[in-house]
């Protein structure tokens, strides 16, 4: 290839999903799916996402008021931990004895 000048194409790296077992655990649905008419920081949903940063993986968990669907609570770090969500109710300020 030298010879006849010619250089091979490099393809970029790709995010490749890793397979995960599905959470198939049977639990109540205590609040029967209605998200309306409730008192703010009763009901909170969380979501975690992550976002490439600098050539590395962040994750940030968000707490999510069900009442406005406002963020009530929000962390972010390196690593997908227990911490990463404690740290989300720690910014509730509300919430601090959850997890003791």
């Amino acid at each position: 290839m030298k010879r006849r000048g010619m250089a091979s194409a490099y393809a970029r790296r790709t995010f490749k999903p890793h397979r995960t077992r599905v959470n198939e655990a049977r639990l109540a649905n205590i609040i029967d799916r209605e998200f309306d008419g409730y008192e703010p920081r009763t009901r909170l949903a969380s979501d975690l996402t992550y976002v490439r940063v600098g050539g590395k993986w962040a994750y940030a968990c968000l707490l999510i008021d069900l009442a406005n669907r406002s963020i009530a609570g929000h962390s972010a770090d390196t690593g997908r931990t227990a911490d990463l969500v404690m740290g989300a109710f720690a910014t509730l300020g509300c919430f601090c004895s959850i997890g003791s």
